[in-house]
């Protein structure tokens, strides 16, 4: 386990500030990086069954390749678009994003087959005047904690693999302890990145070519105030 810092609970304000300056510094190569890294994920969810498993393996693996640039960027060095696809080319990261995608995969599947079993058991009958049955209160809320438990365990995971040469299930283990840590501050996170994707949303889906580096800078930033 890595030395993990607390950090204050506005500090996820920093954070997107720093994004918007990481972004900032090379718009139009963030702007493509998104588009691609976009396409790539609408192209796979496509794809019946198989495209959704390799979408789960990758999806480190670019998130690895944007920390990559993030940090470039936030070096005041000039990113490239291929940045984006740096893990696959780099052996030694590759691997262990790859087994952390593997991770994701097999817990997403438990997560969503146990809260569909849940979902069918809390069904409360069909709600007055209607036909739509009544879904238990608790079983929503379950439901939440258990995808934030998992949002805990690889919001870090990636950076650290890329940046703090850790294996995969170590990874995993500090990123929900970081998290875990730092309650507040990873719930103020992701608050802020919820209203930020509900506007992003609002043209077209086209903010997200502006959020998701955003969103990739702040994390970068939130792992080096935490781990590094």
């Amino acid at each position: 386990m890595s030395v993990i810092r607390k950090v204050e609970t506005n500090s996820p304000i920093d954070w997107f500030k720093g994004g918007w300056a990481i972004f900032s510094r090379n718009k139009m190569e963030w702007v493509v990086i998104a588009l691609i890294f976009g396409v790539i994920a609408v192209f796979l969810s496509f794809i019946p069954l198989i495209g959704g498993i390799v979408l789960s393996l990758i999806i480190p693996l670019l998130a690895g390749g944007m920390l990559h640039a993030a940090r470039k960027a936030a070096n005041k060095e000039n990113i490239e678009i291929g940045d984006l696809f740096y893990a696959f080319s780099n052996q030694e990261k590759r691997t262990p994003l790859l087994i952390i995608g593997l991770i994701l995969m097999a817990v997403g599947l438990v997560v969503s087959f146990v809260m569909g079993a849940a979902f069918l058991s809390t069904i409360g009958g069909v709600a007055p005047g209607g036909d739509v049955p009544t879904v238990g209160v608790g079983s929503i809320i379950v439901g939440l904690m258990v995808y934030a438990f998992m949002a805990m365990a690889f919001y870090f995971a990636p950076a650290l693999v890329m940046f703090s040469n850790m294996a995969p299930v170590d990874a995993v283990k500090n990123s929900f302890m970081g998290s875990l840590q730092n309650i507040l501050p990873f719930l103020l996170f992701i608050l802020i990145y919820l209203v930020l994707a509900f506007v992003a949303a609002i043209p077209i889906m086209l903010g997200f070519l502006v959020l998701i580096p955003v969103m990739m800078g702040a994390i970068y930033l939130a792992y080096k105030d935490i781990f590094a």
